[in-house]
């Protein structure tokens, strides 16, 4: 952890405990619940900064190094349409094409049974 990491976390922790400590003591406070919302928000960010560190890591190759899956869409440019991609022709073949099938309901009139 670099020194200004640590130091923020130092601060916004010991802060942000002095902010519980003293809504404890008068919950229906609202002034008092907002300064600790503000402070775990702080917190927050700061737990954010130390999650980047660690998954940016020291370079020397001791973390899981595995690609994440390529974005199909990402090389799409915004704009441009993208034509659907046609089956085989030994995949269209084999599947014949049926009409689809009519289906009709019957109303039953009124007081039938």
């Amino acid at each position: 952890m670099t020194a200004d990491i640590e130091q923020r976390l130092r601060e916004t922790s010991e802060h942000c405990f002095n902010c519980y400590q003293k809504w404890q003591g008068n919950k229906k406070d609202g002034a008092l619940r907002s300064a600790l919302e503000d402070a775990v928000h702080e917190l927050r960010k700061t737990a954010s900064r130390i999650e980047i560190e660690l998954a940016v890591g020291d370079g020397s190759g001791s973390r899981n190094t595995m690609k994440p899956p390529a974005n199909r869409h990402a090389k799409k440019k915004s704009g441009e349409r993208q034509e659907p991609q046609e089956a085989p022709a030994e995949e269209a073949a084999e599947a014949p094409k049926e009409a689809p099938k009519k289906i009709t309901i019957k109303k039953k009139a009124v007081g039938e049974e």
